[in-house]
């Protein structure tokens, strides 16, 4: 049995559903692939920062667990720096509900949806493809992998997947009495010092707590062991275990191949878009969605011209944004004494200006330079101080 579609979308995550979406309400003829059954419960922390939600095309009020106003950022449960504000500054999700909620709306709209359909592999060029899947062929202009860090689409049209850049640990943790929930009250708490080269986190949703970790360094990884540390420095002793997960945050640290263009349009995780400080991906899943959205527009009937030209876009837009997150990333979970150091010199500077990024205010460029300039300044004042117990010294 074969079918034929002008788009086929691999993967029901938030990128996919949300480009299914965007693009069925254009007219499209669209097909999104999910190779399991619907509703399915996917790894996430779950947290949809304020730049996140500004860019849903749609209303997804009906899906928040909790909005926290109160963001703590802490050193080995011990607060440094509790930011509020009057806007939640992380709306929590479970990506079960979210992602089943934003396809069945892109369904309402006649997107063809196949669950339990696994994409097997492609054959074909730009705007003439077959794709093959366990319940039959497809023909189509235009294949999209919404897959993930671990991308079949990638892999089948030879393209350089991304690295996993962190490894996340997670598990949800339901209360046999939901009174104890109220401890942790609406406040969205991240926590360095468990994980040296990464960090913690635990975030409530309506009935249960998300709490991970995560790591840049999987070779000499004690994710288990820390992971229970922190639950227990949590205080949590008997609560049931609904779900736990290993899984990778994926980055792109080398360029797309520009000549020939590939022959895939990858978004989101698989394209290697999440940030690398926090691993945030939901945003950039559904930025480089409407990137393509954009371009499609434009270059409909030029389809190598449309792909060299999606790829282009996603450099100057997001990636070479990234790049400079991924300096920081990098310099702060390589070195865990520096990250440490840092946090506890200057947390409540870094929450603040950290909320500006995550609100759209301010870009990882102006962070960068601002660091910078508090190292030197601190230097200078340490070697100021140097100099006058010298001088005193002499004196005396």
């Amino acid at each position: 049995m074969s079918w034929s579609h002008d788009i086929v979308i691999v993967g029901g995550g938030v990128g996919g559903a949300v480009l299914g979406y965007m693009l069925t309400a254009l007219g499209l003829d669209v097909c999104l692939l999910e190779k399991h059954k619907l509703p399915r419960y996917k790894p996430c922390g779950g947290g949809l920062t304020p730049r996140a939600l500004k860019e849903f095309p749609l209303d997804i009020k009906e899906v928040l667990e909790v909005e926290c106003y109160q963001a703590s950022l802490e050193f080995r449960t011990k607060p440094i720096y509790k930011k509020e504000s009057f806007i939640p500054i992380v709306s929590m999700i479970m990506r079960d509900r979210l992602d089943h909620y934003i396809l069945l709306k892109a369904k309402d709209l006649c997107m063809t949806l196949k669950e339990g359909t696994k994409f097997l592999d492609i054959k074909g060029t730009w705007g003439d493809y077959v794709i093959a899947t366990n319940n039959g062929n497809i023909k189509t202009k235009i294949i999209i992998g919404a897959d993930g860090a671990l991308s079949q689409v990638a892999q089948k049209t030879q393209i350089q997947r991304p690295n996993p850049w962190v490894w996340a640990l997670e598990t949800e943790l339901e209360p046999k009495n939901q009174r104890e929930m109220e401890r942790f009250g609406s406040v969205a708490r991240f926590d360095i010092g468990y994980e040296g080269s990464g960090y913690s986190w635990a975030f409530p949703k309506a009935r249960h707590l998300s709490v991970g970790t995560s790591t840049i360094n999987i070779a000499s990884s004690r994710s288990k062991e820390n992971l229970q540390l922190y639950i227990k420095a949590l205080g949590i002793s008997d609560w049931v275990i609904k779900k736990k997960a290993f899984h990778p945050i994926p980055f792109r640290s080398t360029p797309f191949p520009k000549k020939p263009p590939p022959k895939a349009i990858l978004i989101g995780d698989a394209a290697g878009l999440t940030d690398p400080i926090t691993g945030e991906g939901i945003y950039y899943a559904i930025k480089s969605a409407k990137i393509f959205k954009d371009v499609l527009n434009e270059y409909m009937d030029y389809p190598e011209l449309m792909h060299a030209f999606y790829y282009q876009k996603l450099e100057e837009e997001l990636f070479s944004e990234l790049w400079y997150a991924h300096k920081i990333a990098h310099s702060f979970y390589s070195r865990p004494m520096l990250l440490h150091s840092l946090i506890l010199l200057f947390g409540k500077s870094f929450v603040q200006r950290y909320y500006s990024i995550i609100s759209g205010e301010k870009n990882y460029k102006s962070l960068v330079n601002v660091f910078i300039l508090n190292l030197i300044l601190k230097g200078a004042h340490t070697n100021e101080k140097r100099r006058n117990k010298r001088q005193k010294q002499n004196v005396g």
